[in-house]
């Protein structure tokens, strides 16, 4: 691991991270499975104000959210927990993520779901955030390899599939960590 790639808690909570690290517990991958420690520590000694935690939904589940539930109260916190829709929120990636908001008394007033509201308006379709690339381009290329691994993989049941989207879509699935590298998004 490099400063280039530091470790990520949802690499060990998300499901394709379980899986692909063939992990029973968030709390058992080998790099990020303790990273909640960290946070807590983090808390207990700058003691802010408010402290913001996102994740993939399923870590609401997780042995580490009840850890983080019971210390950030026996630290003087109240904890709002609540699952945001990206696409209801002003994003294009239509994914859903756990927020959970650590708050003193003061700082805020017995936060609610009412409270979170989107600070901007989705764009209609993703052509509205595309540059405009002539069909001729020479960035147009075929990606076989991919649909190569999908088949693949799909008959293993590891579940790759590719995003395949035209410019008209509303929203796309999850972006993930590696979304510069030709891998899983195309768009036409």
């Amino acid at each position: 691991m490099t400063l280039d790639d530091p470790p990520n808690p949802c690499t060990g909570a998300s499901r394709s991270g379980k899986a692909k690290n063939k992990l029973v517990a968030t709390e058992d991958h080998p790099s990020a499975g303790a990273l909640f420690m960290d946070f807590l520590e983090f808390v207990r000694f700058a003691n802010p104000a408010i402290a913001i935690i996102e994740n993939v939904p399923d870590y609401l589940n997780s042995t580490s959210m009840l850890v983080i539930r019971s210390a950030l109260a026996s630290f003087g916190y109240s904890v709002f927990e609540c699952i945001l829709d990206g696409a209801k929120y002003g994003a294009l990636e239509d994914r859903s993520r756990m927020a959970v908001v650590a708050y003193t008394e003061g700082a805020l007033t017995n936060l609610t779901a009412e409270d979170v509201r989107p600070l901007r308006s989705k764009e209609a379709t993703l052509e509205a955030i595309l540059e405009p690339i002539s069909p001729d381009d020479a960035r147009w290329r075929s990606f076989d390899y991919l649909h190569d691994k999908e088949t693949r993989d799909l008959a293993a049941g590891k579940n790759f599939q590719r995003q395949l989207l035209p410019s008209s879509a509303a929203t796309c699935g999850c972006i993930g960590r590696g979304y510069g590298v030709n891998s899983s998004v195309s768009l036409g």
